[in-house]
């Protein structure tokens, strides 16, 4: 057998539980009154298998000669049932199988509460009579067991009540819902609620689920479980109300079905009311999305009684769809709840997939394949088809059971939303949204937007022929572009290249690169304008792509491959491109701080200039103030910055007319006139404001909070980083965020708060790691070293330290590996670490003549000679 369980350290397979599960009940005999507890039903039911599990289970240990058969009574049952009895060799079997697990060791929470681990023979110690093994095993849940929810559990079990369930379903391999059980639990103790529906796509856990919260109320109040089809009929439905009633001593229902009164056809509900008002019971109906118009009449009946006290009776529905019987104000009100199941998280899916047995080296392929959706997981873990066969398996499933009687229009709405990779806007499915969301084959998610399940997108989709794909592919690029998202921008794109529409994506992207860019999402362009995936699309990368492919590059610190993708542009027939690829490749070469930016840049403002490409030139010229600026040719710069301005300021651009008064300011701050460079970018902030650029605004805010920083004005200089943080936030520009993080812990460790250090600078680290820019991650990881050496945590701060030198080996520029090796350095020092301090300076000499940057030799070797002597 395949199903299995886990007890602390040993494994156990059904037919073991099966025989300790005998062994407890031995004595019985065939004319005992009790032996209808060894039928498959019962077995199943006690020990949290399926019933077809249990009969092969059973089917294997008789042909071993390990059990006998034979018919007994089961109360309330029409016919004789199955039952299983031990034969010697099978007794001597099951008591093996005893001792070795009553040597298992378990973490024990006692009656008053004391933990402590002890072996399973020691339970019987520790309560007032002795339980049975096989009782016990079910308690013990992930190698723990508590006597007091054990003992709560056993009392139930004697507690009279009606516990009719013959249709609910509790797999072994059972994990996690335990927000959902919550859920549950809330509905019966609320006094409001008479009704909730769990609905979800099928093989979504909806009957696991339901089964696992229904085996905790046995004892606790009469239990009712239907499973509902098509051919079920109200009668059949009352007639079993009415059984469970006479069971909990309500009679009358039952007889007035045997012998209908005449003349009286409303007093079967009525006494139905009536009687459910004075007893608990929970009625579980299953599939009742397959309820014909009769049943669901009934069902409605029973959510609004004429008069009954609140919430007498519960009842609980499971359904592939929402309830056509329940009413818009139920929900509204209360009186009627839902909870809509969605996929497993990642660690109850790894939990399920062990307790299934899948093999450890599978698991995460199953997962990343199947996501988590249980019954693919359980077909996957199977081991009889690969992860792939597997995934197509539950798809036709789903194709057949979810959209077999789906209707044509409400059909092609799905197969449109299902060409979306996220959300979908509400104007791509129209008036069909409605049907679909009925039938849960899409759900709701914030901003009226819907999602459709990946299982639901590959069932759509595998009858869908390319040319008509394409088509929808097509379509929805259109939808998405009609948004001024910069997300919907990147999927339209995407989806006009799948769509083979290589024009319409060049169209797009050509305007509106440049802000995807700018709102700090540089990372998602790089992929779409890749040469192969436009080859795939039936054309080749066209030299305004390789534009924007580079800026993207550059925005995301991967100079040397940005300025190689400028470089293939140079040559470019149209001027416009081709000054333009000068000024990338210029912009590039200024970051990795080489000789070469220079004459590029120069040659890109005479091109520029002579096309009278105004916008271009002013960038061109605040880049080439940036330059003489790390240069400290101050003069050159600042000629530079005004020019860029004065051109910015004729044409209207407010970005780089902002940023070349920008420029202005940070001269004055390396002329160490603070004061004046907080005014000139305080006017180059509102410049930007002005203009709505909330990206360029956060780097602006991130500059006058060092300028602020520097003059000791902490309060200020945190306010301006903090709206930094805060816009480059709203704008999804984790790099900018980064390095506002950076310098709020930079203020913390001036201010000697090592412990608020420690936070922002690990945030910081992330976020880098995310954007690649492994620099300044290892500038953040030096700064978390420092505070733990500081703190006297040796041991964390070397950790961070080596996780910092990590990081700048991942760093593809030299440059930036000097800068970080220099910040590591200088966290050594202040840490009087000099022997440390020493060799990350060593090692920044060799990284700066790499870079072929004699000044920054200079520099470190300066610090590295202002360091005491060994």
């Amino acid at each position: 057998m395949e199903l299995s369980t886990r007890v602390v350290g040993l494994r156990l397979t059904l037919p073991q539980r099966c025989l300790l599960f005998l062994l407890d009940r031995g004595d019985l005999r065939e004319d005992d009154p009790a032996a209808q507890d060894v039928t498959q039903d019962r077995i199943a039911e006690a020990i949290g298998a399926r019933r077809a599990h249990v009969s092969r289970a059973m089917g294997k240990l008789a042909s071993q000669g390990l059990l006998r058969t034979a018919k007994v009574h089961v109360r309330r049952e029409p016919r004789r049932r199955l039952a299983y009895f031990l034969t010697e060799d099978g007794m001597r079997r099951a008591q093996t199988i005893r001792k070795q697990v009553e040597e298992e060791r378990v973490l024990v929470t006692d009656l008053q509460g004391n933990e402590a681990e002890r072996r399973l023979y020691e339970i019987a110690l520790l309560l007032p009579r002795r339980p049975r093994l096989s009782d016990v095993l079910t308690t013990v849940e992930g190698g723990r067991l508590d006597l007091r929810t054990f003992l709560d559990r056993q009392a139930r079990m004697k507690a009279g009540k009606v516990y009719d369930v013959p249709e609910a379903v509790l797999p072994a391999h059972f994990q996690g819902r335990s927000a959902e059980l919550d859920v549950l639990e809330g509905f019966l103790a609320d006094p409001t609620a008479r009704g909730l529906v769990i609905v979800g796509l099928p093989g979504i856990g909806k009957t696991a689920l339901a089964s696992r919260w229904a085996s905790g109320l046995k004892g606790r109040l009469h239990v009712l479980w239907r499973r509902l089809r098509p051919e079920t009929s109200a009668s059949n439905v009352l007639h079993d109300i009415a059984t469970l009633l006479e069971g909990a001593g309500r009679p009358a229902l039952s007889e007035i079905l045997r012998r209908p009164p005449e003349g009286r056809t409303n007093l079967p509900r009525l006494v139905l009311e009536r009687d459910l008002a004075a007893v608990s019971v929970l009625l579980v109906f299953d599939d009742a999305h397959a309820a014909n118009r009769e049943v669901a009449g009934l069902l409605g009946d029973l959510l609004h009684p004429i008069d009954a006290p609140p919430a007498t009776h519960k009842l609980l529905f499971l359904s592939r769809e929402r309830a056509g019987f329940v009413r818009a104000d139920d929900l509204a009100k209360g009186r009627v709840r839902e909870l809509e199941l969605s996929d497993l998280p990642g660690p109850d899916a790894r939990a399920v997939l062990e307790a299934l047995g899948a093999p450890a080296s599978r698991r995460e392929e199953i997962i990343d394949r199947c996501g988590g959706h249980p019954l693919s997981l359980e077909l996957a873990a199977a081991g009889r088809f690969t992860v792939e066969r597997a995934r197509e398996t539950s798809a036709t499933w789903f194709a057949e059971e979810a959209l077999s009687r789906l209707a044509i229009e409400p059909r092609r709405a799905l197969e449109l939303a299902c060409v979306f990779e996220g959300t979908i806007p509400p104007e791509a499915l129209g008036t069909h949204a409605r049907e679909l969301l009925r039938r849960c084959l899409i759900r709701e998610v914030e901003g009226g937007k819907t999602q459709v399940h990946d299982l639901i997108r590959e069932a759509a989709r595998q009858g869908v022929p390319p040319k008509r794909l394409a088509a929808l592919r097509v379509r929805a690029g259109r939808i998405l572009s009609a948004s001024r998202d910069p997300a919907d921008t990147i999927s339209a794109i995407r989806q006009f290249l799948c769509g083979r529409a290589p024009d319409l994506a060049e169209e797009l992207a050509g305007e509106r690169g440049e802000a995807i860019i700018d709102a700090g999402l540089s990372q998602a362009p790089v992929p779409l304008v890749d040469p192969g995936v436009w080859t795939r699309a039936g054309r080749a990368l066209p030299p305004r792509m390789r534009l924007l492919r580079g800026e993207a590059l550059f925005a995301l610190g991967r100079w040397a491959d940005a300025g190689a993708t400028y470089r293939t542009c140079r040559s470019a027939r149209d001027p416009s491109t081709s000054a333009q690829a000068r000024l990338g490749e210029a912009k590039a070469e200024q970051r990795r701080e080489t000789l070469h930016a220079l004459p590029l840049l120069l040659d890109a403002r005479d091109r520029l200039e002579k096309i009278g490409a105004l916008h271009l030139l002013a960038e061109a010229q605040y880049q080439l103030g940036c330059v003489y600026e790390t240069r400290l040719q101050f003069v050159l710069s600042e000629d530079a910055f005004e020019r860029g301005r004065a051109v910015a300021f004729d044409v209207g651009d407010r970005r780089w007319e902002g940023l070349c008064t920008y420029g202005l300011g940070r001269l004055r701050s390396l002329r160490w006139d603070n004061v004046g460079a907080v005014e000139i970018e305080r006017e180059a902030l509102r410049l930007l404001e002005r203009g709505g650029y909330r990206l360029d605004v956060a780097k602006v805010c991130g500059g006058l909070g060092g300028n602020l920083l520097e003059l000791q004005r902490w309060d200020e200089a945190e306010a301006y980083l903090t709206r930094a943080t805060a816009d480059a936030r709203a704008t999804g520009a984790m790099a900018v965020v980064g390095v506002c993080l950076y310098n709020l812990a930079s203020i913390r460790e001036r201010r000697g708060d090592f412990d608020a250090v420690i936070p922002l600078a690990l945030e910081a680290m992330e976020l880098d790691e995310i954007v690649e820019h492994f620099g300044p991650a290892a500038w953040a990881a030096a700064l978390v070293a420092l505070s733990y050496w500081t703190r006297g945590n040796e041991e964390e701060g070397d950790r961070y330290a080596r996780i910092g030198e990590e990081l700048l080996k991942r760093a593809r520029e030299p440059a930036q590996r000097m800068r970080a090796l220099r910040h590591l350095a200088r966290a050594a020092r202040l840490a009087k670490r000099f022997g440390q301090s020493r060799d990350y300076l060593n090692r920044a000499i060799a990284e700066a003549r790499t870079a072929n940057l004699p000044e920054k030799v200079e520099e470190i070797t300066t610090d590295l000679r202002a360091l005491p002597s060994p």
